[in-house]
């Protein structure tokens, strides 16, 4: 919430409570009935509705009730006395002879007044603070979104990730399914760097991690993890799967990037029981593929 609405809202608040105080003391000289003790609830419950906004015109219904059951209490107040020209003995001193019908329309009047205004006061309060919150919300989300993802390629932070990794290998032995862990990478990345300068490697780095995503489903999860390499987990997935998947992977990437990558595949839980052993054993994988110069390559092609 910028400077402009905490100021309007603060003045909103203070405007709110002024006017409690108002309808208090209008009540208070006007009306000489215990009405003027309920109007003080009825703006409560009025400033209540507007806050809890159950829905779009909730705070305009429960002003317009509010002031029609005030009303009502008014005339019936009016029709037990026998007669509505039974008037209030308090204001005649200050209106002299007059219909007492006018008497009891003074606290009624003031009552609408109070509460119409409590009505629009509290909706705009409501209004501004749900406002303020909303806009707390993206403000948290987007620090989040920066907090745990690669500010370069747009991926998972390692230690995010691993998290992840951890929860899944969970639920793949909770459920007895299979997880597959895919680790890219290029042969040489400093050679890259050196080759192509930093500016230029630092936007291929961005488009590989681009291609990634978009080349996976919603549910696969893609990490960034040090000196250009992505691990890629792909749940529900068995390895002969995630060798396709992480071959598409590699073409892709050499084609938008100009940039060869190979990849090693493990699988949860055939070829490891744990997160460290599932990491270590597509590792070693990416490190066979680069030592045999293959795009893909995992523990079948290593035994």
């Amino acid at each position: 919430m910028d400077v402009r609405q905490s100021t309007t809202t603060n003045l909103l608040i203070v405007l709110l409570i002024l006017c409690g105080y108002i309808t208090a003391a209008v009540l208070a000289a006007v009306d000489s009935g215990d009405t003027a003790l309920l109007i003080g609830a009825l703006a409560g419950v009025i400033v209540a509705v507007s806050f809890a906004w159950p829905f779009t015109r909730a705070w305009r219904i429960g002003t317009l009730a509010a002031i029609v059951y005030y009303i009502g209490l008014q005339v019936y107040r009016m029709a037990g006395t026998g007669s509505i020209m039974v008037g209030l003995d308090r204001a005649r001193p200050v209106l002299g002879y007059a219909p007492s019908a006018v008497n009891y329309a003074l606290p009624v009047a003031a009552g609408v007044l109070c509460l119409g205004v409590a009505g629009l006061l509290g909706n705009g309060v409501a209004r501004r603070l749900f406002k303020a919150e909303a806009q707390l919300e993206r403000d948290a989300t987007v620090i989040r979104e920066l907090t745990i993802h690669d500010g370069d390629t747009g991926a998972l932070k390692m230690v995010y990730a691993d998290t992840l990794l951890t929860d899944e290998i969970e639920r793949s032995r909770r459920y007895k399914h299979t997880l597959s862990l895919v680790l890219l990478g290029p042969d040489d990345w400093q050679a890259i760097v050196r080759e192509r300068g930093d500016n230029e490697a630092t936007e291929a780095l961005k488009l590989a991690g681009q291609v990634i995503k978009e080349s996976l489903r919603n549910v696969d999860i893609v990490s960034y993890r040090e000196q250009a390499r992505f691990a890629v987990i792909l749940p529900e997935t068995a390895v002969a799967g995630a060798c396709v998947a992480a071959e598409r992977l590699c073409h892709s990437l050499a084609s938008r990037t100009s940039i060869l990558f190979r990849a090693g595949v493990a699988e949860f839980p055939s070829d490891a029981v744990s997160k460290a052993e599932l990491i270590n054993e597509a590792d070693a994988a990416l490190k066979f593929a680069r030592s045999a110069s293959l795009n893909v390559a995992s523990r079948v092609l290593l035994t």
